[in-house]
C-alpha cells in the first residue's frame, strides 16, 4: 500500500483517482506500441488487438495542423486510426503527439465499450459523420459539426475528454472546450476560425455548442468548479 506524504491533501488524491477510468491501461498499451512504430519510422498498416493503424508521411496538412495529424473512427467493435507525419516531424513533437494519440485512443475505446454492451450509434449520426468528410456550405457544415459533437453517441466522450485534458494540463475546462471547438469546427486553423466567427449564424451555432458542453459538464460533474486551483 502506498503511503502518501503528510503534506498531500486527501481530496487532491481522490480527484486524481476520479479521473482514472477502465480504459487507461489498454489505451496506454496501444499508444506505447504505436509510438514505438512512429519512433522507428515503421510506416504502413498494422493492427493491435482490434485497433487498425495506418502511419504515413504527408506534407499536405502542414498549413492546417502541427507536424502530425491523427484521426480515428470506430465501426462496430473495431477502431481505425490514421496517422500522418510531415517531413518536419521530430523528437520535439513526441510529447504532444503522445498525449493527443492517447486521448484519441481512449475516446474510441469508449465507443467500442458501448458497442459491446449493446449500445449502437443511431444511423443518422453515422450518416452525419460520413457527410462531414465532404465540403459543404460553411453554415451547413458548422451545424453538422455541432449536431455530431452534441449527439447522444458523442457528447459524453467529448465531456470526459475535456475534463481529463483540463485536469492533465491544469487548465480551466472552459478553456479546453474552446480548444475542442477550434479543432472540431476549424481544423485548428486560426485564420479560418477568425473568418468563420464573423458569420453571425456560425457564431450562434458555436455558442450553442459551447453552452451545451458546459451544461453537460455540470450535469456529469455536479461539484465542478471552473478553475481547478
Amino acid at each position: 500500500m502506498k503511503i502518501y506524504k503528510n503534506n498531500t491533501i486527501l481530496k487532491d488524491c481522490l480527484r486524481v483517482f476520479a479521473f482514472r477510468n477502465k480504459y487507461d491501461i489498454k489505451a496506454n498499451d496501444i499508444v506505447r506500441q504505436i509510438f514505438d512504430r512512429v519512433k522507428n519510422n515503421a510506416f504502413g498498416e498494422t493492427s493491435i488487438d482490434n485497433v487498425w493503424i495506418e502511419i504515413a508521411k504527408s506534407d499536405s496538412l502542414k498549413k492546417t495542423f502541427d507536424n502530425f495529424h491523427i484521426s480515428a473512427k470506430t465501426e462496430n467493435d473495431k477502431i481505425y486510426v490514421n496517422i500522418f507525419l510531415t517531413s518536419d516531424f521530430s523528437k520535439s513533437d513526441y510529447q504532444k503527439f503522445n498525449y493527443i494519440l492517447y486521448e484519441v485512443i481512449r475516446h474510441e475505446l469508449e465507443h467500442v465499450d458501448k458497442y459491446e454492451t449493446g449500445i449502437r450509434p443511431d444511423e443518422k449520426y453515422v450518416e452525419l459523420y460520413n457527410n462531414l468528410m465532404y465540403f459543404n456550405d460553411l453554415v451547413e457544415h458548422a451545424q453538422m459539426v455541432s449536431d455530431y459533437v452534441l449527439s447522444d453517441t458523442e457528447i459524453d466522450s467529448y465531456v470526459k475528454s475535456i475534463m481529463y485534458t483540463a485536469k492533465k494540463q491544469n487548465k480551466s475546462a472552459y478553456e479546453i472546450i474552446d480548444m475542442v471547438i477550434k479543432r472540431a469546427f476549424f481544423n485548428n486553423d486560426s485564420e479560418k476560425m477568425k473568418v468563420g466567427m464573423k458569420n453571425k449564424e456560425i457564431a450562434s451555432i458555436i455558442e450553442k455548442t459551447r453552452k451545451e458542453l458546459r451544461d453537460k459538464i455540470r450535469e456529469y460533474y455536479p461539484n465542478f468548479k471552473e478553475k481547478w486551483l
